[in-house]
């Protein structure tokens, strides 16, 4: 079966909130839902969405796109093998699953919205840079470096110490 979502403006606010990002324009996903054995259910696809970031060089927020592939399995709670780690049960891989361990099928069902979120976190640039933008000294009020670099640092001690007789 092919599932198709759309965020709306509220649930745009709340996946920038909860990414921790200036905004969301627009986030779509698209999911194919394969039945599998054991009542396990195979989740492929792709999110897409047109979010707002803020530049590590200018610190100005930017759009970007981002588009990441998504493939996950979930499972019957009673197939996900889990362990209690400080209390708290987290699944585990299994020969069954060797790459990743399943998501639990919680009530019947999966979000398929906080799938979406957990892809897109993945697809998000963790140091954005707007287009063009370019670092340099003089951005933040220094000299360019050939002026202040360490030999001609000494130089100028040599220089002041012999009193500019070199």
């Amino acid at each position: 079966a092919f599932v198709e979502i759309e965020a709306n403006a509220d649930e745009c606010r709340d996946v920038a909130e909860f990414l921790a990002i200036p905004g969301v324009v627009a986030l779509t996903a698209r999911f194919e839902i394969t039945l599998l054995n054991r009542g396990r259910f195979n989740v492929t696809g792709w999110v897409s969405a047109r979010i707002v970031q803020t530049c590590v060089v200018t610190l100005e927020d930017f759009e970007a796109e981002v588009r990441e592939p998504v493939e996950a399995i979930f499972a019957e709670p009673q197939e996900v093998e889990t362990v209690k780690i400080k209390g708290r049960e987290v699944a585990i891989l299994s020969i069954d699953s060797p790459d990743e361990p399943p998501e639990p099928v919680v009530d019947g069902g999966f979000d398929l919205g906080a799938l979406a979120t957990e892809f897109l976190a993945l697809g998000l640039d963790p140091w954005p840079r707007k287009p063009e933008a370019a670092f340099s000294s003089d951005a933040i009020g220094e000299a360019p470096p050939e002026k202040t670099s360490a030999f001609a640092a000494l130089a100028q001690l040599r220089k002041d110490r012999d009193g500019g007789t070199r």
